[in-house]
């Protein structure tokens, strides 16, 4: 459970069939209210042409992140979403475990019925953790019936914490609040963070290869 009482963000299952527009939507909702949004690609390609979707058609601020960039690329680009420079951020497994933005209230993950290492169980709790210390946090996943094992399992793990933390919210009398935002010198974090998730994302994926 979280002394802050914020309570994991729902899962939100939507078709495929107009993704695109529904997403663009999802984030100029959270960006009128002061809010950011992560949106889970996957491949670097798919990053790139979503984040362009967005900008030219989706009305939205948008850019991509993957690890073809520098470390401090990357790290500039993650400040601009914190700073609400821009309303969305696009990127791939890189916005997994470890990225401290507490101003992300929406994380989507498109093609989250894909079976595989990308979308188990594990990858998309972690992808969801990403909006979990936002009080209005939603995780969206795009994703047609019938759903995998990966999302069944990972629905059931955020619904039993959800509860828990309800549970201990109500006996404590504790009114949800959002984490304070990352100090100034998250940046250096954030170098650290994505690096270690490159080597570990090379490394099974070359494992599953062999």
């Amino acid at each position: 459970v979280r002394p802050s009482g914020v309570v994991d963000p729902p899962i939100k299952i939507f078709p495929r069939a107009n993704q695109l527009p529904q997403l663009a939507a999802a984030v100029r909702e959270r960006a009128a209210r002061g809010e950011a949004s992560l949106v889970c690609a996957l491949t670097k390609a798919d990053c790139e042409d979503l984040a362009g979707y967005l900008n030219e058609i989706g009305g939205c601020r948008a850019d991509w992140l993957h690890s073809e960039l520098t470390a401090p690329q990357r790290a500039e680009k993650l400040q601009a979403l914190q700073a609400g420079d821009i309303d969305v951020l696009v990127g791939a497994q890189l916005l997994r475990e470890g990225l401290d933005v507490p101003q992300v209230s929406l994380v989507a993950v498109l093609d989250a019925g894909v079976p595989g290492f990308m979308r188990s169980a594990r990858s998309l709790m972690q992808m969801h953790g990403r909006a979990a210390r936002n009080a209005r946090g939603e995780c969206h996943l795009f994703a047609d019936a019938p759903f995998t094992d990966a999302i069944a399992d990972a629905v059931a793990e955020v619904n039993r914490r959800r509860e828990k933390q309800r549970d201990f919210n109500e006996r404590n009398g504790i009114v949800p609040v959002n984490a304070s935002a990352g100090s100034s010198s998250s940046s250096l974090s954030l170098f650290q963070v994505m690096a270690e998730e490159i080597a570990e994302e090379r490394a099974q994926i070359e494992g599953s290869s062999t």
